[in-house]
């Protein structure tokens, strides 16, 4: 199969399954075993420091929803929740025809609504244009700094990343924390965790987080 053929598949099975099918976007799109604690052993490197999407490149923890918002002024922010459970987001939707994605960068209350420190990513147009509009962002690959994006094979995933830390409901789930240390702050850690929701063994939806604490 072609990619894609891979990819329309992949949207029509989301179309019909995936709980981020809204018709309004007032909340961010549910996410399996994207906070959950699994008390398991964590890779010693950082799986996720960007995404890239042809010319547009988010750096998690370093590139502002205000960059965004400035650069596609089409973009609304939007805000959810209160205290720790607060996240501020936009939506966007990238690509044409079957290599077309709707992407939700957001920003967490330890980032102060600020910097993006997560990314949710699906094949397909889940929400409409109105309240996901789409940007341009030139040529060139759409992927996760390892490499991996929608439409990845189960195998490949496997032959990039590793064994999973879990794997729950069809979905793959790699934790990841990192100790070092600031000249000023002492004694710090990057923590994270790619999820992979897969269907016919490819990634169909994402998300990445990244948060660096001392």
């Amino acid at each position: 199969m072609s990619k894609s053929h891979c990819l329309a598949a992949l949207a029509a099975a989301c179309a019909a399954l995936s709980p981020s099918t809204v018709t309004a976007a007032e909340r961010l799109p549910a996410f399996p075993h994207l906070g959950e604690d699994l008390s398991a052993k964590s890779r010693h490197r950082v799986l996720a420091n960007k995404v890239r999407l042809g010319g547009l490149a988010i750096r998690l923890e370093e590139t502002r929803l205000a960059e965004l918002r400035r650069r596609y002024p089409a973009l609304r922010i939007r805000t959810q929740g209160d205290a720790s459970e607060a996240e501020t987001w936009v939506c966007f939707t990238v690509g044409n025809g079957a290599a077309q994605f709707q992407v939700w960068p957001s920003s967490g209350e330890l980032m102060g609504g600020e910097f993006i420190d997560g990314v949710m990513a699906q094949v397909g147009q889940q929400w409409p244009l109105r309240d996901c509009p789409r940007i341009e962002v030139g040529p060139g690959p759409m992927e996760l700094d390892s490499r991996v994006w929608i439409g990845t094979a189960k195998a490949d995933l496997l032959k990039r990343l590793g064994p999973p830390t879990a794997i729950a409901d069809g979905v793959m789930i790699y934790d990841y924390e990192v100790a070092l240390r600031d000249s000023k702050a002492g004694a710090c850690s990057v923590v994270g965790r790619l999820v992979f929701e897969l269907l016919r063994d490819r990634v169909a939806r994402l998300a990445a987080n990244k948060t660096t604490a001392c």
